[in-house]
């Protein structure tokens, strides 16, 4: 009897002091109670950031990807570096410019992360769909905002559920990111309706005295996690129906709902461990088959942490490649062509590769920031699309100086004479021949690698 009555002391001063204690605990109630939480009453993120209820100390706290800003936002990182981000692009300008006219380029992988009261933290990663420009960029960062907002609020309730529950609980959320009242269109900022993107969004919860990561991701965004050895595995998965990169294997349109298949993850971690949200930038530039051991040398490899090594890096001759019989023909061909470059490499580094280009200089992994993680990854991308940069730039400047000619050509110009309108015609013709076989080459040109919007978070299962 004394044992029952000291027990029902302890639990209501437990719910005495959940009570007091601002924030969500709806989770922990539940659990007190013996009770689930049910995903079929998914609550709602407040409408404004302003809103959202914070403690004396500030907590939760977020940051993302800043909405006014259509350009890549580079690297940034929590004051302690347990908490980074990498945003850039590995297209070239002139694509950004002859697609959607913006000489600044635009990025439309969107994200950020952050950290509740106890030190737990939480993210998103949302990749806009690439045909959509700006539109989908728009999109990419409002459900991001939204995302953001909820899993500030609501991420624990994730913590009694199984990974069912987890599913429909996330694509109820899905559906509230993309529903109308998100995308009304406020002033000063751009039209979202029709955006597409997919998404991987993550929490940590804290579970009898275990971290526990949980989430859910739609289409190709993917999450890794690093476990406290430095082996990378991917959580996540998807399926692209014509095994090409075009196609994301799902995605969430604003106020059209989702489309695919959400799928949920539920792992066990060590504080040790880091964990990475991405978009397919970085997943479809690393061999699949040597996807752990590559990412693994990339986190570590000194070279790719220093800036004069990158640099030395971007001047060196093309990558070995395959002497196909393609490749010879192409080469051939193209040798003493003034608008020819040698084409890519057809494949991905392998692991062979990347360890004979860094040599022996690796740094211990329990000695590696979530800083050093993404300036690491940044400039791997960088030096593994190098060649396929140089070749597209060439091609999209060609494309502009096509589009300007045929432009001043068909334009009511009086000023020009019948010989400039001559001389201009036959320069075109030039150019459209060699656009032409370019563009012929680049279909013949069987390469892996491939130039993309990226972002990638690094995070441990606490920060502060």
């Amino acid at each position: 009897v004394v044992c029952l009555f000291f027990c029902e002391v302890i639990l209501l001063r437990i719910n005495y002091l959940i009570e007091r204690r601002e924030g969500d605990m709806e989770w922990l109630n539940g659990l007190l109670r013996k009770k689930t939480v049910d995903p079929s009453k998914t609550p709602l993120a407040v409408d404004d950031i302003a809103d959202l209820p914070i403690d004396g100390d500030g907590y939760p706290m977020f940051v993302c990807t800043d909405g006014s800003n259509i350009s890549s936002q580079g690297v940034q990182h929590s004051p302690t570096t347990d908490a980074a981000w990498f945003h850039g692009s590995t297209s070239p300008p002139s694509y950004y410019k002859l697609s959607y006219g913006y000489d600044e380029g635009l990025n439309m992988d969107r994200g950020g992360y952050g950290c509740a009261r106890d030190g737990t933290v939480f993210g998103v990663v949302c990749d806009g769909v690439t045909s959509g420009g700006v539109m989908n960029l728009e999109a990419a960062q409002r459900f991001t905002e939204y995302i953001l907002k909820w899993l500030a609020q609501h991420k624990d309730r994730l913590a009694v559920m199984n990974e069912d529950m987890i599913q429909r609980e996330v694509r109820n959320v899905f559906q509230q990111a993309t529903s109308f009242k998100n995308n009304i269109n406020v002033k000063g900022k751009r039209n979202a309706e029709g955006g597409s993107a997919t998404v991987v969004l993550c929490a940590v919860v804290r579970k009898g005295g275990k971290y526990i990561l949980v989430g859910a991701s739609i289409g190709d965004a993917s999450c890794i996690v690093v476990n406290g050895d430095g082996v990378p595995a991917i959580v996540t998965s998807y399926h692209r129906q014509d095994a090409s990169a075009k196609d994301t294997g799902g995605q969430i349109t604003m106020c059209m709902g989702v489309h695919g298949e959400v799928r949920p993850f539920i792992r066990e971690i060590s504080k040790s461990s880091k964990i990475l949200l991405v978009t397919d930038g970085l997943t479809d530039n690393i061999s699949r088959r040597d996807f752990p051991d590559v990412l693994n040398a990339i986190m570590r490899a000194r070279l790719f942490n220093e800036e004069q090594a990158m640099e030395d890096l971007q001047m060196l001759p093309h990558r070995q490649r395959t002497q196909s019989a393609t490749v010879k023909r192409i080469e051939s061909r193209g040798k003493n062509r003034a608008n020819s470059l040698p084409p890519p490499s057809p494949d991905l580094p392998s692991l062979e590769e990347v360890l004979a280009m860094c040599g022996d200089d690796f740094e211990s992994w329990k000695s590696i920031s979530c800083l050093n993680i993404v300036i690491r990854i940044m400039h791997y991308l960088k030096w593994v699309t190098k060649d396929l940069y140089r070749q597209e730039e060439h091609f999209f400047k060609l494309q502009i100086l096509l589009q300007s000619y045929s432009d001043r050509l068909h334009s009511k110009d009086e000023s020009l004479s019948e010989e400039e309108r001559s001389k201009m015609e036959k320069k075109m013709q030039t150019l459209m021949e060699d656009s032409k076989r370019m563009r012929r080459e680049r279909k013949e040109q069987r390469h892996s690698a491939k130039t993309d919007d990226a972002m990638v978070i690094a995070f441990g299962p606490t920060w502060t």
